[in-house]
């Protein structure tokens, strides 16, 4: 049975809009509502990708289990522990445990700072070993990224974007973590250089027995990297599957739509792409029922009085959608009703 490191139950993060009144007080108007209940496990030396389009609230999921960003309610338990609940002490030990690769390499590295110096940093923090130690624990790290240690006592502007992003890897390495949160660790760097970034993160993982949760909203990179994938759509988990399981039986509408995006690089392969019309609606007053439903070929009046939870769909494969959920009797008759066609089996070898 696999080990669960992390749970994330019902996490809803909200953040409120303040306006000015009379030039002088600031009061509550309304609330974003970036993330709102999502649920999933991580499992032990897997890799959990999480996907979806920009703003769905991905990257502050990824930031609240590296206690960067305070839920409004919900729990991320690590090993059983509510982090939330942990006290000084035990919240110095959980920053060695659970590490984050950001987005933007150059900004996260002080251009002030050697990038031995940055590497050493944590350990510094930590107070982890002597001056000596930690020089020759960043210069391991630096050869294992693929970066030679005579770069040691180079500045980051003196680096090109892959070799930055290998200097995050390394840095965020140090205090030998049991999780990496990885936010869109690759989507600005060359497909060469990614290439490379992806196959370094895979070997590392393999020798050091790493976790990751990647974050990401390219279908193709999470597909070569994880293990399994979960769908997010304005703050909310819609499907959740293996890798596999999920690109030859994608069952939600917006999986579908995403997927039928990915460029096949075959000229006599055909596949119809899925155009999805009208807006994203917005976080600050979404839809009362399924989130999906201004967008969806297939909704009825059911999808836009009821959300729908995440549910089995089949061993494995989590959906959240009427179509397949325990109310799919009376949605398929809705859709008989209304003469909507049930969607067609798809996916990808």
């Amino acid at each position: 049975m696999k080990e669960i490191i992390l749970s994330v139950k019902d996490l809803v993060i909200h953040y409120p809009i303040k306006m000015k009144v009379n030039g002088k007080l600031w009061s509550q108007k309304n609330r974003v509502q970036a993330v709102n209940g999502i649920s999933f496990d991580v499992y032990k030396g897997e890799t959990l990708g999480i996907v979806g389009e920009s703003g769905c609230g991905k990257s502050t999921s990824g930031r609240a289990i590296v206690r960067l960003e305070k839920p409004t309610s919900g729990q991320i338990l690590y090993k059983g522990e509510d982090i939330w609940a942990y006290d000084k002490e035990k919240l110095f030990e959980y920053r060695k445990k659970a590490q984050m690769i950001f987005q933007d390499a150059y900004s996260t590295l002080d251009p002030r700072f050697t990038i031995g110096r940055s590497i050493c940093e944590p350990m510094v923090i930590h107070k982890m070993g002597t001056r000596e130690e930690n020089e020759k624990r960043a210069k391991e790290l630096m050869r294992e990224v693929g970066i030679p240690e005579s770069y040691y006592e180079r500045y980051p502007h003196e680096f090109s974007g892959g070799q930055r992003q290998r200097i995050g890897v390394a840095r965020a390495l140090t205090l030998n973590p049991d999780i990496l949160v990885c936010d869109e660790p690759v989507s600005a760097l060359d497909v060469s250089v990614q290439a490379q970034v992806l196959n370094l993160m895979k070997d590392l993982q393999e020798r050091m027995e790493l976790t990751y949760i990647f974050i990401s909203h390219n279908l193709s990179v999470v597909r070569h990297l994880c293990d399994r994938i979960g769908v997010i759509y304005l703050g909310n988990m819609v499907e959740l599957s293996e890798k596999r399981e999920l690109f030859s039986n994608m069952l939600h509408p917006y999986t579908r739509a995403l997927i039928s995006a990915i460029p096949i690089p075959d000229p006599e392969y055909k596949r119809e792409k899925i155009i999805l019309e009208g807006d994203v609606p917005t976080p600050i007053n979404p839809p009362k029922g399924c989130p999906f439903a201004s967008r969806c070929i297939y909704a009825t009046k059911l999808c836009w009085e009821e959300k729908p939870a995440l549910e089995v769909a089949c061993e494995g494969h989590q959906v959240a959608c009427h179509i397949y959920g325990s109310k799919k009797e009376i949605m398929q008759g809705l859709m008989k009703e209304a003469k909507i066609p049930l969607p067609k089996r798809e996916g990808l070898a």
